[in-house]
């Protein structure tokens, strides 16, 4: 699902990635993706941020405060520099954050990663499970695993201008690792989370 205001890059976009083999909704902003998401369950949802009434944060927000769509993996993009506290904020709900201008190839090798290790994040979780790790400190894991990932990824693209945030990545990767140590069998399986981070 793509989710954007600009009409010009919906389409662009749309006839990328269906060329690449995809099924595409695209909708003009947070109030038609919600309503969308009430019939649809889309691989992956392309959030744009600078949108109105509703940013992309608050579309995101929504998405994931409502338990039938919060499993739905999120890609952010925009020509908006993230702030550090949007970083902080939202880092453990995005699998991914694409800059604009981006060019189209990369946004569909982009799309085919995100889903591809969400369903080898989500083969992982189920294996775990089966194998007797508790099923909800295995989310817990991979929810902190997906934002260590993302907010480096992040603040090493914008540590000049940004500056980075140490302090909180390495609280979170404390975190992590006592989350690791109670998910029993089968953790010397676990892979890197995926994310990329794509632009200028």
């Amino acid at each position: 699902m793509i989710v954007d205001d600009t009409p010009a890059i919906r389409e662009v976009f749309t006839l990328s990635l269906e060329r690449s083999g995809y099924l595409v909704h695209a909708v003009m902003g947070g109030r038609e993706c919600l309503e969308l998401l009430k019939t649809v369950q889309p691989d992956l949802i392309l959030l744009d941020i600078m949108m109105e009434p509703e940013d992309g944060w608050e579309t995101l927000d929504a998405i994931k405060s409502n338990t039938a769509t919060r499993q739905v993996p999120v890609m952010m993009f925009s020509a908006k520099t993230p702030t550090r506290t949007e970083i902080r904020e939202h880092g453990s709900q995005i699998e991914d954050y694409i800059f604009k201008p981006v060019e189209l190839a990369a946004l569909s090798r982009s799309v085919a990663s995100v889903i591809e290790n969400c369903r080898a994040v989500q083969r992982e979780k189920e294996s775990l499970i089966q194998a007797g790790s508790d099923r909800d400190t295995v989310h817990e894991y991979y929810n902190r695993l997906r934002s260590v990932t993302i907010i480096k990824k992040l603040m090493q693209r914008f540590r000049d201008a940004e500056g980075g945030d140490e302090d909180m990545i390495r609280v979170q990767e404390e975190q992590m690792a006592r989350f690791r140590k109670n998910l029993g069998p089968g953790t010397d399986r676990l892979r890197s989370w995926g994310g990329t981070i794509h632009g200028q």
